[in-house]
């Protein structure tokens, strides 16, 4: 399916670009951003899941686009898949059949977050392989932010082949089908619409961002005796799945407000009100990142007042809810 990529010319997703305030959300969202770009479609409108993202005891809930959300937008089917046998085996027989698959593995064999986790550290992260050559032990995957590739020990190790040591050595995987994509860019507006409204159904009743908010209060005076381990740690489980879960937010508000949809769907009005909710939502995504930024100092042993930056991202993820939900409910 994907027989003719190129790794070092290959063009990677605008939502990946250099100039976003978080260039990585997650594993998981990050794979599937990259896969509809390769299929040629907008990937924008699923980052409505965010409409009903949570605050949860010890961390900011991990977005992922739902599988009924895949289906609606793009056509695309994802299910739980039984790795019964050897994983490079049950990886050879999908693509065969036209199929991918998400699988969970090791980033110490993969050589794109060198630095970060490659040969350094033991953490599972989702991957999703598109072309495979056993012969050569040669894998051609996306990961994070685009299209990458390994070989010889690592593709050994990413697939657990003995002699290697994986921290998902039974692994979580998704069969993903997309053999009946949903082309249909005209319509995909409106069946956006419609799932946005199924999100914001399912939205907490409080403002998450306020109980994030006093959890951060209660942490943020013990990070110089917790230390960096720890920090990065809360870092990732806090601050950054706020800020990409806002800039989810914002994209699709933007997505939606720059398209030409029947009145009937959404007026003028209410195409200003989601530019305004993406405007909110941007604020909070750069405020998470500032904010990580001054508990790295707190973490240091510096002073520093995190309380504006909790008060503005509250009110503005509140701003921003209100508005949407006065354009699409």
């Amino acid at each position: 399916m994907f027989d003719q990529l190129d790794v070092p010319s290959y063009t990677q997703s605008p939502l990946h670009g250099g100039a976003r305030t978080w260039t990585e959300t997650n594993c998981y969202i990050d794979i599937w951003i990259e896969l509809v770009h390769l299929l040629g479609l907008a990937a924008e409108p699923a980052g409505v899941c965010a409409f009903s993202a949570d605050s949860l005891p010890g961390q900011w809930s991990f977005l992922k686009y739902q599988p009924e959300d895949l289906r609606a937008l793009y056509g695309i089917e994802v299910a739980e898949f039984n790795p019964w046998k050897d994983m490079e085996e049950h990886v050879l027989e999908m693509m065969a059949a036209g199929h991918l698959i998400t699988l969970e593995t090791d980033s110490w064999y993969l050589p794109d977050t060198a630095g970060v986790a490659y040969q350094l550290d033991h953490v599972k992260s989702s991957i999703m392989p598109l072309r495979i050559d056993p012969a050569a032990r040669r894998l051609t995957y996306l990961h994070n932010a685009g299209l990458y590739q390994l070989e010889g020990v690592d593709y050994d190790g990413v697939f657990s082949k003995p002699g290697t040591s994986n921290v998902a050595p039974q692994p979580y995987v998704e069969l993903v089908r997309v053999d009946r994509l949903d082309r249909d860019v005209e319509t995909l507006p409106r069946r956006t619409v419609a799932l946005a409204r199924e999100h914001l159904a399912r939205r907490p009743a409080d403002n998450p961002v306020a109980r994030f908010a006093d959890q951060v209060r209660t942490i943020a005076p013990t990070l110089p005796e917790r230390g960096f381990d720890y920090f990065h740690k809360f870092s990732f489980a806090y601050t950054r799945q706020l800020g990409l879960t806002a800039q989810n937010a914002a994209d699709a508000c933007r997505w939606l407000a720059s398209q030409t949809i029947d009145p009937d769907v959404l007026t003028d009005q209410q195409r200003s009100e989601l530019a305004s909710a993406a405007t909110s939502f941007d604020v909070v995504s750069q405020e998470m990142k500032n904010l990580q930024f001054a508990l790295a100092r707190v973490t240091g042993g510096r002073k520093k007042d995190i309380e504006p930056a909790l008060t503005l991202v509250t009110d503005q993820w509140d701003e921003a809810v209100r508005r949407v939900v006065g354009a699409l409910c």
